[in-house]
């Protein structure tokens, strides 16, 4: 079943991951699966490099994003992008296919909590976590945004940290 849906082609029909009205776009498809997370593949064209032979490291996290995005339009929810950490385990090589999967891990309306990881030859490349804001609760504001701040921040902190990073 496909995850690009109509919700997502209504909400942003010019979205440069996943849009059908554009020419120069990445033309990205999820498929949803059973028990609701989506995946779909990236086919890493040189076009797409930073570093020699690796993936830009902004093109991963723009994966990482739509695939949550994805997640919630295959619920039938449109959300914003409120918090976004990424972790970047190995380098994503150009020329290979990578594969990106989201899902949802938990919600307390309006937020949403997600996670999504890039792929590669099997091989855990780079996750996000995520919080989203259901956008058709208006526009994200400041003092409701912090009535969940404590559980946003528990879901943060169990993203990994290595022995030199800050706790």
């Amino acid at each position: 079943m496909s995850a690009t849906t109509d919700l997502s082609r209504q909400c942003h029909p010019s979205c440069l991951v996943c849009g059908s009205e554009r020419a120069d776009g990445l033309g990205l498809r999820f498929e949803c699966h059973t028990d609701g997370s989506v995946s779909g593949k990236f086919h890493c064209s040189p076009i797409f490099q930073g570093y020699p032979d690796r993936l830009h490291g902004g093109v991963v996290a723009m994966l990482l994003d739509a695939g949550m995005t994805h997640c919630l339009f295959a619920q039938k929810i449109a959300g914003l992008t409120a918090r976004l950490s990424i972790r970047y385990n190995h380098g994503v090589t150009l020329g290979i296919p990578a594969l990106v999967r989201a899902r949802i891990v938990d919600s307390e309306s309006p937020l949403y909590y997600l996670e999504s990881e890039v792929l590669q030859n099997g091989q855990v490349c780079a996750t996000a976590k995520a919080t989203f804001w259901d956008s058709a609760c208006g526009e994200p504001v400041e003092g409701t945004m912090s009535e969940s701040a404590e559980t946003s921040k528990n879901f943060f902190r169990t993203q990994g940290r290595s022995s030199h990073e800050p706790a």
